[in-house]
């Protein structure tokens, strides 16, 4: 997973609200960050971790987490 910006998103955050905005998320990162940016998704319990270390290893400039205090945790670990 190479990119200048890696958002690590949960979906299911905010009562699913977050997946269901994806696309217009995806988009306004662009926008601001420029088009080297990935969006994995979280599919449970410690992916987030996983998708972070991923991430860094691959040489990410910025790692972001979207989502609530569980994610943030998660990716701050990994």
């Amino acid at each position: 997973m190479s990119a200048e910006t890696v958002l690590v998103v949960n979906p299911m955050s905010a009562a699913g609200r977050t997946g269901r905005r994806l696309a217009e998320l995806e988009a306004l990162a662009r926008d601001v960050c420029g088009p080297g940016v990935v969006v994995p998704t979280t599919s449970g319990g410690g992916h987030g971790r996983e998708l972070a270390r991923e991430a860094a290893e691959a040489g990410a400039g910025r790692l972001l987490a979207v989502g609530g205090d569980g994610t943030a945790s998660e990716v701050v670990d990994g």
